[in-house]
């Protein structure tokens, strides 16, 4: 009985073994991921203000949002639109150009 539990085991654990799957790696960088990041960069500093007062966050699945535009001057709401806008874009693109370096 202990041999054939063991045997059982033993076969689990190979078959196991063969399904693990390796992690993606998020740190992963290519020039079109630099280029994102970069452009993700220079782009921070207008977001920056608007995070800190709440007129703009992040959602659960990682895209940026206008969650208060009463907290932004009537004049520069279309301006922040835009600067969510082209956040937003850029984070798909780098969630794709991860996903594409990891195969």
């Amino acid at each position: 009985m202990k041999k054939m539990l063991f045997s059982l085991l033993l076969i689990g654990a190979m078959f196991a073994s063969q399904m693990v799957v390796a992690a993606a790696d998020l740190e992963v960088n290519t020039p079109a991921i630099s280029a994102i990041k970069g452009s993700m960069q220079s782009r921070h500093a207008q977001l920056a203000p608007h995070y800190a007062s709440g007129a703009v966050g992040l959602t659960k699945d990682g895209m940026v949002a206008v969650r208060d535009a009463n907290a932004v001057p009537l004049k520069d709401r279309a301006s922040l639109n835009g600067v969510v806008a082209a956040e937003n874009a850029d984070r798909t693109k780098l969630y794709k150009e991860i996903a594409t370096a990891n195969g």
